[in-house]
């Protein structure tokens, strides 16, 4: 997943909450991962609010839990559309 995109990432977490889908627990972790390794302050405002309405989303219907931690949530959290 070296190549996917802050936004290739929060569609794909997005379409699987939104068409309740849910990939297997070791693709979610690899996922949550992929997400660790962007760093906030590496990404734009666009980016961090893309990625913390998919993670809301992700997290109020799946059964994986949040996707988002850390530093990069608060960030995310944060960001002003």
């Amino acid at each position: 997943m070296d190549v996917f995109t802050p936004q290739g990432v929060s569609n794909t977490i997005w379409a699987w909450a939104v068409l309740d889908y849910w990939p297997s627990p070791d693709l979610v972790d690899r996922y949550k991962r992929r997400l660790v390794s962007m760093h906030a302050d590496n990404l734009g405002r666009l980016d961090l609010i893309q990625l913390f309405q998919a993670s809301l989303a992700f997290e109020h219907f799946s059964p994986h839990g949040a996707m988002l931690q850390g530093d990069l949530l608060d960030k995310a959290r944060n960001a002003k559309p």
